[in-house]
């Protein structure tokens, strides 16, 4: 069972709505055009339409006066399509190290990019290369995931409630803080505080000044090994600071 950090306790259901929409609205303006992320990472970004996740993230205060089944449908709906995001944009991100997973996500024995993988292949990858290593985000993901499932079935689902619901944007907040702490960013662009200014500031979990590892990274895969899992280095020009990716229109 995942537990909200303790400060989210103390947001109503609107600041908690307004605190994710302006985070997950900074990490897509960085990474939307590719971020600093190198190579067929960058490409892989440049066409996925993150712009959408800042849209769905907006959209979650729609669902704060639920009436109806039909809303909280809804609502679990736009939660799962956040999370599910969230889930390929860090992959996008440390594409270089999935491609040598050799647990990467497979079909019919061929490899599927993270853009187009489906919620549960995801978080069966993440249960076994991801979360193995600090928060596990499961309970967490599964529970949206089966509570917004209701929105293909014709048959009975379990739905919750809408207080169940508000529970789980306290949740989100905490689950795109610790995914967000996970990837990196130049020494120029953090995060702290762009919750409330919507914009990047202060300091963020992971911001050595070069890209990274994922967490997931470790031996025991095959051959593969921890070496193999670094990401390649970004290209310098491409440390700039998001108020500058703006004016320029990168």
């Amino acid at each position: 069972m995942n537990h909200p950090n303790s400060d989210t306790l103390n947001f109503d259901p609107e600041e908690l709505c307004q605190r994710i929409a302006a985070l997950t609205r900074s990490m897509m303006d960085f990474w939307e055009d590719g971020g600093w992320a190198p190579g067929e990472a960058a490409l892989l970004l440049d066409k996925s339409m993150l712009h959408w996740q800042s849209s769905l993230a907006e959209s979650l205060t729609r669902w704060m006066n639920a009436t109806s089944e039909g809303d909280l449908i809804l609502a679990w709906a736009n939660l799962g399509a956040l999370i599910e995001g969230q889930l390929k944009l860090f992959l996008c991100v440390y594409y270089h190290d999935y491609t040598n997973d050799l647990e990467g996500i497979r079909r019919r024995g061929k490899r599927i990019d993270p853009d187009g993988s489906q919620l549960e292949e995801l978080r069966q990858f993440f249960v076994k290369r991801i979360w193995d290593v600090g928060t596990n985000w499961n309970p967490y993901v599964q529970l949206v995931q089966q509570r917004r499932n209701a929105v293909h079935a014709f048959q009975h689902r379990e739905l919750g409630t809408h207080t169940e619901w508000m529970d789980a944007l306290r949740l989100h907040l905490s689950f795109i803080r610790d995914l967000n702490g996970s990837l990196p960013y130049p020494d120029e662009i953090s995060f702290c505080g762009c919750e409330t200014k919507g914009r990047h500031a202060g300091s963020s979990h992971n911001h050595d000044g070069h890209p990274g590892r994922y967490p997931g990274s470790h031996p025991g895969c095959g051959e593969v090994s921890k070496k193999d899992f670094s990401l390649q280095p970004a290209q310098p020009q491409l440390k700039i600071s998001t108020d500058n990716r703006r004016e320029n229109n990168l």
